[in-house]
């Protein structure tokens, strides 16, 4: 019975290969595509949480609590050699913006290399501007442009906001009035050249000998990373491999439906309906198997295998293929059952 069993199950492939092949290149293109789309989505989340990374790994944040820091000093690191630029930032202050200050927010004077540093580039402008961070924006709605007053009686042209991604979620509703720093600066912003940043960090605090509350951090803001974090845990393609995997087991039972008459016929003579599935169910698993195998061998060729990304898109393979064996099992079922004598009839 075992025999028989095997020998009919592969009778249909043997007798008509090409609808074999055309099963299992249709299956494994089904399972494939994707497990790609999250092997180049891994990839691409990958490669911008290293971008994020290397950027705060090359920024240092000096600061003194008091507000203690040489702007001077602080100007002056932008000429030692692996600083690429140095730029320094006042302590904040309190003001109202709008012409009756309904809208509180705190001001700062930045010079034109912090700008450079948190990416936000300056325009060549002689009118006084302001520039706004994130938050207030959303807050406020001001045009690029618009006059906006402040309640300590400045008046600025608003540039627009801070969209730069290293600038810290503390200073969104910050207002950054770009002007050399007259005396002290409460910050002093170091962006450092590839490998210099660990020797200029240890070195910093002799940069500064009047500071009485000095700190340097390299800067880490996980804002764009924590965003593109969410967007791949919502992303709505998380779900398409269960959906490739039925797609999959549709192809594969539609090559074997012709042989529905034939599993009635198996019935009709006297083999048990258990094996007539277990027939149904082996003549589809090869197909299926062959797909996946595929698949595999397609993941590991076209991209870097034993990364982290491949791993990624080869669960969604198995996904899609646990998905695909499911439904295959529901289809032999369905396929060896029925009337018997009503399927011979339509035969």
């Amino acid at each position: 019975m075992v025999n028989t069993i095997i020998s009919e199950s592969f009778r249909t492939h043997l007798v008509r290969p090409w609808r074999l092949m055309a099963a299992i290149l249709g299956s494994a293109i089904a399972l494939t595509v994707p497990a790609a789309l999250e092997v180049v989505a891994a990839a691409s989340l990958r490669d911008l949480i290293a971008d994020e990374d290397a950027k705060g790994r090359f920024v240092l944040v000096v600061e003194d609590a008091e507000g203690d820091l040489s702007s001077r000093d602080c100007a002056a690191l932008g000429g030692l050699g692996g600083v690429r630029r140095a730029g320094g930032v006042t302590s904040p202050e309190v003001v109202g913006i709008g012409l009756h200050g309904l809208v509180q927010a705190r001001r700062v004077f930045a010079t034109s290399a912090f700008f450079a540093i948190v990416g936000f580039p300056l325009p060549s402008d002689p009118r006084p501007v302001v520039v706004l961070g994130p938050g207030l924006t959303e807050e406020v709605s001001f045009a690029d442009g618009a006059p906006v007053t402040l309640s300590d009686g400045g008046s600025f042209g608003v540039v627009g906001s801070v969209v730069a991604q290293r600038l810290p979620a503390a200073m969104e509703r910050w207002v950054f009035v770009p002007a050399p720093p007259r005396g002290d600066v409460q910050q002093c912003w170091i962006e450092a050249e590839r490998g210099a940043a660990q020797a200029i960090q240890a070195a910093t605090p002799s940069f500064f000998p009047g500071a009485r509350a000095l700190t340097v951090e390299r800067l880490r803001d996980a804002k764009v990373t924590d965003q593109a974090m969410r967007a791949w845990e919502e992303r709505p393609m998380r779900y398409l491999s269960a959906g490739a995997g039925a797609m999959a087991a549709l192809l594969v039972a539609a090559v074997i439906w012709p042989r529905r008459s034939e599993y009635a016929l198996y019935r009709f003579v006297g083999m048990p309906h258990p094996h007539v599935v277990l027939v149904a169910l082996l003549e589809s698993t090869v197909p299926l198997a062959g797909a996946v195998m595929l698949s595999v061998l397609s993941l590991m060729s076209f991209f870097d295998a034993g990364t982290l990304t491949v791993t990624v898109g080869l669960l969604h393979l198995l996904i899609g293929s646990a998905v695909a064996a499911a439904a295959q099992l529901s289809i032999a079922v369905v396929l060896a059952s029925g009337d018997r004598a009503r399927i011979l009839r339509r035969r």
